[in-house]
Parts: structure tokens; sequence; C-alpha cells
């Protein structure tokens, strides 16, 4: 959700952790980012326009949509 001004202008649907992991819960600050990195942890698979936090936590887009949830 993005606020401004105490008011949420957008609101999207995430999907989060494959079964068996956990997503982390906090506020973090962005540490790098990558227009497209590979997952060594999920089997290669592909994180286009990563967004990497502390710990080796990223938010990614995909192109797999239907997956999702």
């Amino acid at each position: 959700m993005t606020v401004r001004y105490g008011h949420a202008i957008y609101r999207w649907r995430v999907s989060t952790a494959r079964k068996g992991y956990v997503t982390p819960r906090g506020t973090y600050r962005p540490q790098r980012t990558a227009r497209m990195w590979y997952s060594r942890k999920y089997d290669m698979s592909p994180m286009p326009h990563s967004v990497f936090y502390r710990g080796g936590y990223a938010i990614h887009g995909t192109g797999a949509v239907k997956s999702l949830g």
C-alpha cells in the first residue's frame, strides 16, 4: 500500500514465500537492486526487477502471474 498524507493511494495484493518458507515482518530499507536476478534459493527462478533487503530477502516482478497466491 502506498500512503500519502495519511491516506491510502494504492493497494495491491502480493504473493509471499513458497510453502515451507517464511516472509519476515518488519520495516526494511532497500540494500540493492537488480534488473534481472536468478534465485539460488528457489532453483534459479528468474526474479526480474528485484529489490533486495537485509538477509537476502527481496521483492520482484514475475511473468508467472497465474501461479501467484
